[in-house]
């Protein structure tokens, strides 16, 4: 097991932190407006998702930058012809730009719908192609799942926060087993993502991103055929994820079931 030697905050000094948070809200509103048009464009005149997700990474490593965030990436390096469910943990609204930064798949997010009833923010999500889920309504999330399979078939990639939801504390928490369905159904193997001190980064309930450094650790994919159940699926995944985490950020008990 890999050794951690932990992340760091980088102290800031007031202008310097003011011209920073003015810089991350200016790239943040510029990215909404040019992706929200680019998107419409694109979808008129070419479906082809792969041109706005290379826009939305170039636009995350613009934020992070903007924002302080040093991301530091190590451990498996997919080719990106890969196709994978990407599972990761998820302790920051700054998650979703890391991943971007770090990953060099073709990926969609399944989401939940609330965040495309956004104004603007929502349209660059439908524009992007990302699937909104309704965990509310059953039939309605398994069309989101069936909608993930397809794309998954097609040579795209799914990421998916197994949690449900941010963590409050930073710490992994119990994975739902529910998405791991999508994982067996399409045949694709997981590619495990470890996202440490994020939450750091943007606190649940901030808007102020913090300088930090954040480590992404990517484990070696996960064969869904080494697993009998759903069940020992997510387990086995969780407990992954969870090893590769920053021991602040993991749970209190690697036993714990799901």
């Amino acid at each position: 097991m890999c050794q951690w030697v932990g992340s760091r905050q980088f102290p800031q000094k007031n202008k310097e932190a003011r011209l920073r948070t003015a810089l991350f809200f200016v790239i943040t509103a510029l990215g909404f407006i040019v992706l929200g048009l680019f998107g419409v464009i694109v979808k008129a005149f070419n479906n082809d998702s792969k041109i706005f997700h290379v826009v939305g990474c170039l636009w995350a490593k613009m934020l992070l930058w903007a924002a302080g965030i040093t991301v530091h990436v190590e451990g498996y390096r997919p080719a990106d012809s890969c196709t994978f469910f990407i599972c990761s943990n998820h302790a920051s609204q700054m998650d979703i730009p890391v991943l971007y930064a770090s990953l060099n798949l073709n990926f969609f997010f399944v989401a939940k719908k609330e965040l495309f009833k956004i104004p603007f923010f929502g349209l660059i999500m439908k524009a992007a192609g990302h699937i909104p889920i309704d965990r509310e309504n059953p039939r309605e999330a398994v069309k989101a799942l069936d909608e993930a399979k397809k794309r998954l078939e097609q040579g795209s990639s799914i990421v998916l926060f197994p949690e449900g939801t941010r963590s409050q504390d930073g710490r992994l928490q119990a994975f739902k087993s529910g998405g791991f369905r999508l994982a067996i159904r399409s045949k694709k193997d997981i590619l495990p993502v470890a996202l440490s001190h994020t939450q750091f980064t943007l606190p649940k309930g901030s808007i102020v991103p913090k300088p930090y450094t954040v480590s992404v650790r990517i484990g070696n994919p996960v064969e869904i055929q080494s697993c009998d159940t759903i069940e020992s699926l997510s387990f086995k995944t969780m407990n992954i994820i969870n090893s590769m985490l920053a021991p602040e950020n993991q749970k209190a008990s690697r036993t714990e079931k799901v």
